[in-house]
């Protein structure tokens, strides 16, 4: 059973969230700010593909999930793999980033922890 304290503050959090969701897609609203920075964060990104010498998509999925898709590059991140962090999805692999210290090793380790820092950058998390 929920207490009345919890669902009051849940209740609370929503209705703010109802009210803000009008802006949140507007880039010249209220989260403006918010909708510039994914405009850094691309020119890190950009400037850690170029470094390794790695060609690759920025786009956003969902609304909100930066995605980096890496074609090709002088970076070899199934050789240099301790174990299996790469998974098939849609005719693609993908990284899981929580796994990239344990899983990799090297140059590919480098090159995916600069990278996942730089689409990371100004998360709070």
């Amino acid at each position: 059973m929920k207490s009345k304290k919890i669902t009051k503050t849940v209740k609370q959090e929503e209705n703010i969230f109802d009210k803000l969701s009008n802006e949140w897609w507007k880039t010249d609203g209220s989260f403006s700010a918010l909708h510039a920075y994914n405009f850094v964060r691309i020119k890190y990104i950009k400037e850690v593909l170029k470094k390794y010498g790695v060609k690759g998509s920025i786009s956003i999925s969902h609304h909100s999930n930066l995605v980096v898709r890496l074609k090709e590059g002088k970076v070899d991140l199934y050789g240099e793999k301790t174990s299996p962090s790469w998974c098939g999805s849609h005719g693609s692999d993908s990284v899981n980033t929580y796994w990239i210290n344990d899983h990799h090793t090297g140059k590919s380790r480098d090159f995916l922890n600069e990278l996942k820092a730089a689409m990371n950058d100004g998360n709070w998390d």
